[in-house]
């Protein structure tokens, strides 16, 4: 009977990160730091130790999205996972590099786009979007999100060169990462420059969301909201109640 992999169970879990992989590693080095290589970690140390509410969006997104790039296990405590062990204590030559392509590539839509473009120059972010939405059921409206997530998470580990070129293959064999010296952060800022400048990531990531709603059939009336992605049913009520008190309802007269 084969035993089941930790790491495939915790891939069924989430499906795709909101965070990219800079920040899953954060969230992981918080976990080793505090002995989760050893010994779970209470989701309450956790989020006190990175600074979150326990409750906020903020830190379940960026446990969900260390999850979603297989770093870490667990509900309610966490552990790191053998894939992080890899990553953060490399036993073999190129082990981290390795391990931060095996990280790249363990949400769907992600190893998706490597196995496609690896070693051969990515496409716009729009383009990127429109393939992860077709060929690893991302919603239209987090297509693009997660599109600038892959290239901010491939920037990160260093397997983009700065002619727009995937190259997690040579990457591995050549045993350079970047995310772990002075160095190596200016060259990664360099590219993200580079990429923002040529439209392929957006400037700035944020989980806030934007809609708009038009109120009459003539397409006159828009409303607009832009906030995060997760709220709690008190700030529903919340936004509830502004809404009512900031605007001037009228009854509607009945038509005879």
């Amino acid at each position: 009977m084969k035993t089941p992999d930790r790491n495939n169970g915790a891939k069924a879990e989430a499906s795709y990160p909101l965070y990219d992989l800079s920040e899953a590693v954060k969230v992981a080095e918080a976990v080793r730091d505090l002995g989760g290589g050893n010994a779970p970690v209470s989701k309450s140390l956790l989020a006190q130790h990175l600074k979150y509410a326990e409750s906020g969006p903020s830190f379940f997104q960026r446990v969900t999205a260390t999850k979603a790039f297989g770093l870490i296990e667990g509900r309610g405590s966490y552990s790191l996972t053998e894939l992080a062990k890899e990553y953060f204590y490399p036993t073999v030559e190129n082990g981290k590099e390795s391990a931060a392509v095996k990280s790249l590539t363990f949400p769907k839509a992600f190893s998706i786009l490597v196995q496609k473009f690896d070693g051969g120059k990515l496409p716009s972010i729009d383009m990127i979007g429109n393939i992860i939405h077709a060929e690893a059921d991302i919603p239209v409206s987090k297509k693009n999100i997660l599109a600038g997530l892959f290239l901010r998470s491939v920037q990160f580990i260093g397997a983009i060169d700065a002619g727009g070129f995937l190259r997690c293959k040579a990457f591995i064999a050549a045993g350079k990462s970047g995310s772990g010296t002075q160095a190596g952060t200016a060259t990664q800022e360099q590219k993200l420059a580079q990429a923002s400048a040529k439209g392929q990531v957006p400037e700035v990531y944020s989980d806030q969301e934007e809609h708009s709603l038009f109120l009459d059939k003539e397409k006159t009336k828009r409303v607009t909201f832009n906030c995060p992605l997760f709220i709690t049913q008190a700030e529903f009520d919340r936004v509830c109640n502004w809404i009512k008190a900031t605007w001037i309802i009228e009854k509607e007269e009945k038509s005879e």
